[in-house]
C-alpha cells in the first residue's frame, strides 16, 4: 500500500518500433519478342538479340527452373549492387525481373516475369542442355537469372497490355526503376496491379449467383487488366490510386471519389456488385462511381461511369446518357442491367 501523500508511479508509455521494410528489387529487360517463349519461336523483332535467341525459351521450365535471358550490354554485365548484392558479389537474389518486348502492333509490352529470381552479374550457361525444337538440335544456352517454375508468369499476346513507355528506355537493354519520376510511377503501379493476384485469385469457374462467367481464364485475365488500364488512364481519374487489393468495396480512389471498375469483353454489361461493393455503394453514396469497360479488347472500347440518381441506391445514371438499374438478386448481392435513355418528346 501507498502512504498517504505518495504518488503513483505513472506508467510508462509503450513505444512502438518502426521496422524497416527492405523494398523488393526490381530490374526490367528488354528481349526479342516473341508470340511464346517455349523455345520454339524466335524472336520476331525488337532488334535487340542480334542473332542471339536464348531468351527464346526464358519461359520453358527446365527441372524445375526456369533460366532468363536478355542481351546485356555495356560488357555484357549487370550492376548487381543496385539489386542489394555486396560489392564484387556475382548475383543478387530475390530480384523481380520484368521482361518487356517490342509489340508488332502496341509498341514495348511487359512479356512476363520472374518473382524472387537470382540475377547475375555475367551471363552463365545453362546447367544441362535444353531442347531447341525449331531447330531439330540440342544446345547449351546462356542465361542471366534463374528462379523456380512457381514463380516465373509468362503472358500470352492478348495479355500483354502493359505498355512500357519509350521515353523511359534508351539504347540499353536493361533498366533500374526510378522511382521518383512520373513515368516510372505510373508503369510500376501497373506491374504492381498485374502482381498483386486481385485479379487472378479470385475468379473462379461460376458467378456468384450460378450464371457461367467467361470460362476462358486467359481472356477473362485480360479483359480485367485490360479495363483497369482504361479506367486508370481516364481523364476524369486523372491522377488515380489503385487499390483494388485492399478489399474496400472499390478499386480505384481519384478526387475525393470511389470507383468500382466492371470490365466486359463485349458490348453488353450486366455487371453485378459483391455484398461488400454493395454496402460501400449505398454507405458512400454521393462518392461511389460505377465504371463499366465494354469491348475491353478491342479498338471500339468504351468508358461509361455512373454516378447515383434520384431512384439510388437502384438507379443510376451516366453522363453519356445511359441508365444503369442495380436489382437485389440475392442478399446483399446486386445485378445491373444498362439501358440509352430517350428522351421525351
Amino acid at each position: 500500500m501507498m502512504s498517504d501523500g505518495e504518488q503513483a508511479p505513472r506508467p510508462m508509455a509503450s513505444r512502438l518500433v518502426k521496422v524497416p521494410v527492405k523494398p523488393t528489387p526490381i530490374l526490367f529487360c528488354r528481349i526479342g519478342w516473341c508470340s511464346r517463349y517455349n523455345g520454339l519461336h524466335s524472336p520476331a523483332r525488337g532488334g535487340a538479340t542480334k542473332g542471339n535467341d536464348h531468351e527464346r525459351a526464358n519461359f520453358k521450365p527446365f527441372g524445375g527452373m526456369c533460366y532468363g535471358y536478355f542481351p546485356a550490354k555495356r560488357w555484357g554485365t549487370v550492376a548487381v549492387e543496385k539489386l542489394g548484392a555486396t560489392k564484387g558479389a556475382d548475383f543478387a537474389n530475390g530480384v523481380l525481373v520484368v521482361f518487356f518486348a517490342t509489340s508488332p502492333h502496341r509498341g514495348q509490352v511487359v512479356v512476363g516475369w520472374y518473382r524472387n529470381a537470382v540475377v547475375f552479374r555475367k551471363a552463365v550457361k545453362s546447367p544441362k542442355a535444353r531442347p531447341q525444337q525449331s531447330e531439330g538440335s540440342i544446345r547449351r544456352l546462356y542465361y542471366q537469372m534463374r528462379a523456380r517454375e512457381e514463380d516465373c508468369n509468362e503472358l500470352k499476346p492478348p495479355l500483354r497490355t502493359i505498355i512500357v513507355p519509350p521515353e523511359i528506355t534508351g539504347s540499353a537493354n536493361h533498366y533500374f526503376p526510378q522511382f521518383t519520376t512520373p513515368l516510372w510511377k505510373r508503369l510500376l503501379a501497373k506491374v504492381e496491379n498485374a502482381l498483386g493476384g486481385s485479379l487472378a485469385s479470385v475468379m473462379q469457374p461460376h458467378g456468384r449467383n450460378g450464371k457461367a462467367w467467361q470460362q476462358d481464364i486467359d481472356k477473362r485475365l485480360a479483359v480485367e487488366i485490360a479495363g483497369m488500364m482504361a479506367a486508370m488512364e481516364h481523364p476524369e481519374l486523372q491522377p488515380c490510386k489503385n487499390v483494388s487489393d485492399q478489399n474496400k468495396g472499390w478499386d480505384l480512389e481519384a478526387r475525393g471519389y470511389y470507383y468500382e471498375v466492371k470490365a466486359f469483353s463485349g458490348s453488353a454489361a450486366v455487371p453485378e456488385l459483391t455484398p461488400n461493393e454493395w454496402r460501400k455503394a449505398r454507405k458512400h453514396r454521393d462518392k461511389y462511381r460505377i465504371c463499366l469497360v465494354t469491348n475491353a479488347l478491342s479498338h471500339k472500347q468504351q468508358i461509361q461511369i455512373y454516378r447515383p440518381s434520384s431512384g439510388f441506391p437502384f438507379e443510376w445514371r451516366s453522363q453519356g446518357g445511359w441508365h444503369l438499374t442495380l436489382k437485389p438478386v440475392k442478399v446483399e448481392l446486386a445485378r445491373g442491367t444498362v439501358r440509352r435513355l430517350v428522351p421525351r418528346s
